[in-house]
């Protein structure tokens, strides 16, 4: 039987080295994602598992403090060696401690695993339960990047590398920053988005420590469409580890015939490919099973960025659902609240 130890603040270097090696490495466990919640004056922790001197696996977790319960969150984590994740039953009971001394009334994950039935087993062994909602993309779209550009192309939908051409021949062009302050121009843009769809977006606050958290480091990208001299389309990049993923994006409704965002992805997956990253991520997809809402007669709203980002090739990557560990009778009270706003939204 494989012996452990738990570390507080393992060295940066060495916490970004051991993540970065990882398939499918996460951006948020990276100890970047500790600056960026500085910024926003948030509690967090970082928590390493070793084996003697040897990282073998990770945990970056903060304090959400939210009037319906607070808990503990583990974004896309912890990411911990397959052949060492014996070691998570110690690391849960460290990670409790924690979280009582917070008054937290649970533990809230969102693993970056397979939703397998070994998966599924081992967090149900320890106590956790499908939480109502799930936090982050759970249905992932991935690209594969061993291949060259031609056959990229070739395994989109014909429509799309039309549509691509066609954004050049309009006179869209393709700018982008790594200038944190560059962000306000993405803001700017994604406030019409999240205004035209009626979902609640990621604070400003938010979208500004991210970019200085991670752009000064060449671990991000801001891309810009330019059309007559308006920036028409934004999306914010983020390169780490062996991928690329889109995270945020943004356009203007009154441009949305002019096929700009076809283009700018394609630059940001050729960037990928340059940088020699294995997957570009496109982040959540509705499946078609999920097209259609159970709770009400509506269709889902993300059916058409859905469709924008099946079209360019690759397949889905089903993660394990949302994982809750509650820790006080409260949990229960803010499990409710939460299912009835998963019914009203209807997705």
């Amino acid at each position: 039987m494989n012996t452990y130890r738990i570390q507080e603040n393992l060295p940066v270097d060495q916490w970004e080295d051991f993540l970065s090696q990882q398939p499918f490495a996460p951006f948020l466990q990276s100890a970047h994602m500790e600056k960026l919640h500085q910024e926003l004056h948030d509690k967090t922790w970082r928590i390493a598992v070793m084996q003697n001197d040897q990282c073998v696996g990770v945990c970056f977790a903060t304090l959400v403090t939210a009037r319906r319960g607070w808990y503990l969150y583990i974004p896309y984590g912890p990411v911990i060696v397959p052949e060492h994740m014996d070691s998570l039953p110690q690391l849960m009971e460290y990670l409790k401690e924690f979280a009582r001394k917070e008054r937290a009334d649970l533990i809230r994950c969102s693993p970056f695993v397979e939703n397998t039935p070994e998966n599924q087993d081992r967090f149900a062994a320890l106590g956790f339960q499908k939480a109502p909602m799930h936090v982050l993309a759970e249905h992932l779209w991935l690209l594969d990047l061993v291949q060259d550009e031609e056959s990229l192309l070739r395994g989109m939908r014909k429509t799309m590398r039309n549509l691509i051409k066609r954004a050049e021949k309009d006179g869209v062009t393709i700018s982008t920053s790594q200038n944190p302050e560059d962000i306000e121009k993405f803001i700017k843009v994604h406030k019409e988005t999240a205004s035209r769809h009626g979902f609640t977006p990621y604070t400003n606050s938010y979208f500004r420590a991210q970019a200085k958290a991670f752009l000064p480091h060449d671990l991000g990208m801001l891309y810009f469409a330019h059309f007559e001299g308006k920036i028409i389309s934004a999306a914010f990049i983020m390169y780490y580890g062996d991928s690329g993923s889109y995270h945020h994006g943004a356009s203007l409704s009154e441009y949305n015939k002019i096929p700009a965002s076809y283009l700018l992805q394609w630059q940001a997956i050729q960037e990928a490919k340059r940088r020699g990253k294995r997957i570009y991520n496109f982040w959540g997809i509705v499946p078609e099973s999920q097209y259609q809402s159970r709770f009400l007669k509506r269709a889902h709203p993300w059916i058409g960025l859905s469709k924008f980002k099946t079209g360019f090739g690759g397949r889905e990557y089903l993660l394990l659902h949302c994982q809750d560990l509650p820790l006080t009778k409260k949990y229960y009270l803010t499990r409710a609240i939460e299912t009835l706003r998963k019914m009203k939204r209807g997705y």
